[in-house]
């Protein structure tokens, strides 16, 4: 059961970003610095994940740690 009425969760759902969530420029810094090369927001894949990594066929959603950061901070450390 939801504890947020559903006006609460819309204005909720609305604030979170989509693109250039701060997790995801951090990470995306970071991997590039490394030398990782990688596409953002790419529409080819299914979900459309932040970062991509096609030689690797890999995809990462860096909003969903975001999104967590802001509904349950009390779980990550």
């Amino acid at each position: 059961m939801d504890k947020l009425t559903q006006e609460q969760r819309r204005k909720n759902m609305q604030a979170v970003k989509s693109k250039g969530s701060k997790i995801e420029t951090l990470l995306a810094k970071e991997l590039w610095k490394r030398g990782y090369r990688y596409r953002k927001n790419d529409k080819t894949v299914y979900g459309k994940p932040d970062l991509t990594f096609k030689k690797y066929k890999i995809a990462v959603f860096a909003i969903i740690y975001s999104l967590q950061k802001k509904v349950v901070p009390q779980h990550i450390n």
